[in-house]
């Protein structure tokens, strides 16, 4: 009975760790998805708006209808008010709408359970547990953007590769002009965000850990 006890309180332990660094995850990517001030900045420092022959209001408002498309389970249709899409087109950003969907799902499960566990680490005085595995994980973000960085083109060829199963992530702009409208400089910006909020999560559970160990 005791074992058994023993394994359960380590199970738990570990899906509480594994929620937590889940969480990480999938909230870095959420907040990235919804940076839109990040696509308006895009907007005022490329020749998008040139490309696709559109001002500034209308191309927002395009980009925003292709955010609720992604966001909300009952847009089930993609079809934007001023780009036409090809059928592999649209499957490419049903996968994505899949993708998103599933980690907004995971989301919301991991924002409970994580803090759910912090309470827990705050109530028995054991935030000091969360120094190390921080500081362990801390140059994971510098070492996947210094790889990037080496060589983006062929780093986002590998993202999709090991994301998609088919090609429709190819973007033809005479069948799909909505890529014109999404230069390679925006999803550059977006990976930057990406690892700049994830790094910021470490730092902050780190500084949080430090400050419990001098506590103690």
């Amino acid at each position: 009975m005791a074992d058994r006890r023993v394994i359960l309180a380590r199970l738990t332990h570990f899906g509480r760790y594994l929620a937590g660094w889940l969480f990480i995850l999938t909230s870095a990517i959420w907040l990235t998805v919804h940076a839109v001030w990040l696509y308006q900045l895009t907007l005022r420092t490329t020749n998008v708006l040139q490309q696709v022959n559109l001002s500034r209001a209308t191309m927002m408002h395009n980009y925003r209808y292709l955010l609720a498309y992604l966001d909300f389970p009952w847009v089930t249709k993609l079809a934007l008010p001023n780009f036409s899409d090809s059928k592999a087109g649209l499957q490419h950003f049903a996968d994505v709408k899949h993708l998103l969907m599933l980690n907004n799902v995971v989301l919301i499960i991991t924002l409970f359970i994580t803090v759910w566990g912090l309470w827990r680490l705050l109530k028995q005085h054991r935030l000091w547990e969360l120094q190390l595995p921080m500081q362990i994980a801390l140059p994971i973000a510098p070492i996947l953007a210094l790889i990037m960085s080496m060589n983006f083109n062929q780093f986002f060829i590998t993202f999709h590769e090991v994301l998609f199963r088919n090609d429709d992530w190819l973007f033809d702009p005479n069948r799909d002009p909505i890529i014109d409208a999404l230069p390679s400089s925006f999803f550059l910006n977006c990976f930057v965000l990406f690892f700049i909020i994830f790094e910021g999560w470490l730092i902050l559970g780190w500084l949080v850990g430090r400050q419990a160990v001098k506590a103690i």
